[in-house]
């Protein structure tokens, strides 16, 4: 999304709050007028394939991280190339406390799917037992941040730094304040139609994105959760989001893969966990930003990577070829495309998804036969049941 920002407004910071605000104002109305329906197009095969191509453009990404690599681009195509170009000049260091992290995250995963539940007249040590390791299996991802945030610092303190750390990180939150409606360029003031005309087609497409992949996202996760989502929902909370994020100087946000992955993983499993969420980012801006300077950027790729492994997910083009090989062509240009750019992946395979749905329903398979004994034509569906044909 990011990307898309910076292409439609030419890297403008007050272009991109407007368009945030425009774009929350789009979505808002769509929610409103209750059209989530539309997002009901999203299918199941754009869905997975979706999920698939994210989880190793995502995992992928935090490789430079993990191994302390610089100067890698952000386009996936690109960033294989000079990842692999520049392996000599991987940061020891960073390596082995990366690959450490994953071995700590995947041990204690293991052991909270392993480890015995509770049962009624377990003794109360046992019990104790258990809470001790449910909570620590549960917050394996703090865990790891915190522990390679005390040995960088460790480090610090000797004077040796073998890691590349996160570094300062602004503190406090913004100045509340309206979107720019206008701005001045060398001594000539832009109005509020130029700075639209400026942003183009992105008006129309970054709030058509931001739905497009926040739908994507909720319905991956609630595929995998076994639960619903209300498409209307979502179009108010990413509008109000954005709306609001305005005001506040923000540019356009959308859903996360690699957040919610995370989220997921931690074992969050209401809207609560949003709140909480949002409670310890407030918090952390105010009173905790000197600490992150601290935290290995190797520690944070291990927890990313470990969060979005489990959905990659390829089991599902052996069902599609059982079921309906026709839907495997959606699923391939969703899953190849989005390793150029998530964004067009999600489109063309909609796109793909949608002309094959309107060429069943405009070239049906049926067969009209005469029936000699009441003389009426009846429709044959060669895969259900007869009709009889209404004049």
């Amino acid at each position: 999304m990011s990307l898309l920002v910076a292409i439609y407004t030419s890297g403008d910071a007050s272009l991109a709050v407007l368009l945030a605000f425009l774009s929350g104002c789009i979505q808002l109305a769509l929610g409103l007028l209750k059209f989530g329906f539309l997002l009901d197009f999203i299918s199941y095969p754009v869905i997975k394939a979706f999920t698939s191509a994210a989880a190793v453009t995502i995992g992928f990404s935090q490789v430079k991280n993990l191994l302390g690599l610089k100067d890698i681009p952000r386009q996936f195509i690109l960033q294989v190339y000079e990842t692999f170009h520049k392996l000599p000049t991987i940061r020891v260091g960073d390596a082995v406390l990366g690959f450490l992290c994953i071995a700590f995250l995947l041990a204690l995963k293991f052991m909270k799917e392993h480890f015995p539940r509770v049962y009624r007249g377990m003794p109360r040590c046992y019990r104790l037992c258990y809470i001790i390791v449910w909570v620590t299996t549960t917050a394996r991802n703090a865990i790891v941040v915190v522990a390679a945030g005390l040995v960088a610092y460790s480090f610090h303190v000797m004077g040796l730094h073998p890691f590349i750390l996160t570094g300062k990180t602004a503190e406090g939150l913004p100045q509340f304040q309206l979107p720019p409606f206008s701005e001045k360029i060398d001594n000539r003031t832009v109005s509020f139609s130029e700075m639209v005309q400026d942003i183009g087609p992105g008006l129309f497409i970054i709030p058509l994105m931001g739905l497009l992949e926040s739908v994507a996202i909720a319905r991956a996760f609630a595929s995998q959760n076994n639960y619903r989502i209300d498409t209307n929902q979502e179009l108010l909370a990413i509008g109000l989001t954005n709306f609001l994020g305005s005001f506040l100087s923000a540019y356009p946000v959308t859903g996360s893969f690699g957040r919610t992955a995370l989220n997921s993983q931690t074992g969050a499993c209401t809207p609560a966990g949003g709140i909480l969420t949002g409670f310890l980012v407030l918090f952390s801006l105010g009173y905790l930003t000197p600490l992150f300077y601290y935290i290995p950027k190797a520690a944070l790729a291990a927890v990313i990577i470990c969060a979005v492994a489990p959905m990659f997910d390829l089991s599902v083009c052996k069902t599609l070829w059982k079921v309906k090989k026709l839907d495997l062509l959606p699923f391939l240009v969703t899953f190849l495309l989005s390793f150029w750019e998530i964004q067009y992946g999600i489109l063309l395979g909609i796109l793909v998804s949608l002309v094959i749905l309107c060429y069943s329903i405009a070239r049906p398979k049926i067969k009209v036969r005469r029936d000699q004994y009441r003389s009426e034509d009846i429709v044959c569906s060669l895969k259900g049941t007869c009709h009889q044909q209404l004049d």
